[in-house]
């Protein structure tokens, strides 16, 4: 008896799913909206600061995330307020600060508005005459990444390298967004899509938002394997002097995604045959580094 189920066990492990059918069985898809819109500190074509006329736009689109720029914190010009701040509470988001110069008493940059609150955030400089910043914000699928560029090809160029190495760490897909201040047929995003996806639509112009005749917005995917569902520049022309655009973006998540705070720990880590963690494993099969383990 005991040499009939030691051979069934056997015969189990050998017709086990290989990885690549494990992986099939554990798919699902991810379905974002996702949106990036330069706030011009809330100011509008009008000349009025209006952080209500921003966030009426955000809450008209409801993304999942939004990447936005050119946001004040207690600057004298916006009335010493924190401008994401009072757009998080507007919206209804969870609100995160990447501020990268002082200006005028406060702080100058740029934020995350998102409906799930992030595992992690952190920022990554990048090169101008004015500083500039990559904000990364990590969720449960997917990471979001924003920025505002410089004005100069050449630290743009720079910046592009350290982006790409960047979101080369992570194995959960990965989008950036924000401001580049390049056009479509610049050096440096032909460079970009050497290793990103441009989702937005590069015909339809974004600045200025009254007469929009440059896209220099965008919304892009690392490693191209997001399909697009649509994709929308918004026809606003007064509550900034760009304008706003989101796109609905569809992906096949695979297998397991680390987080940051598990990559110390993922060469430890045990799952279950349908891809969820096991903090303590008891008797039975599990995947341990790839791999197909017995835990007695």
């Amino acid at each position: 008896m005991r040499r009939f189920l030691f051979t069934l066990l056997l015969l189990s492990l050998l017709y086990l799913p290989t990885a690549s059918r494990l992986a099939a069985q554990t798919d699902s898809t991810l379905t974002l909206r996702l949106m990036t819109f330069n706030t011009h500190h809330c100011q509008g074509t009008d000349n009025v600061l209006n952080i209500a006329r921003v966030a009426a736009i955000i809450n008209q689109v409801q993304p999942d995330v939004v990447a936005l720029q050119e946001l004040d914190s207690m600057c004298t010009r916006s009335h010493k307020v924190f401008q994401l701040g009072q757009l998080a509470a507007l919206t209804g988001m969870h609100a995160t600060y990447g501020p990268t110069i002082n200006y005028q008493g406060g702080k100058y940059g740029i934020g995350i508005l998102s409906k799930e609150k992030p595992l992690s955030s952190y920022q990554i400089a990048l090169p101008g005459k004015e500083a500039r910043t990559l904000l990364v914000c990590e969720f449960d699928n997917f990471v979001y990444a924003a920025t505002h560029l410089a004005l100069q090809e050449e630290n743009r160029l720079t910046s592009a390298t350290l982006i790409r190495q960047e979101a080369a760490k992570w194995d959960k897909p990965l989008y950036l967004a924000g401001d580049f201040n390049a056009q479509p047929k610049s050096t440096f995003m032909s460079t970009l899509k050497k290793y990103f996806k441009v989702c937005n639509k590069t015909d339809v112009g974004t600045y200025p938002s009254n007469t929009p005749t440059e896209c220099i917005d965008y919304i892009c995917k690392y490693r191209v394997t997001a399909d697009v569902a649509n994709a929308v520049v918004i026809t606003d022309s007064m509550a900034s002097d760009h304008r706003p655009l989101y796109v609905d973006v569809r992906e096949r998540l695979t297998g397991i995604h680390k987080t940051k705070a598990d990559v110390a720990q993922s060469h430890s880590a045990y799952y279950d045959l349908q891809g969820r963690r096991i903090k303590a494993p008891t008797q039975g099969l599990y995947i341990r580094d790839g791999k197909k383990v017995w835990v007695k």
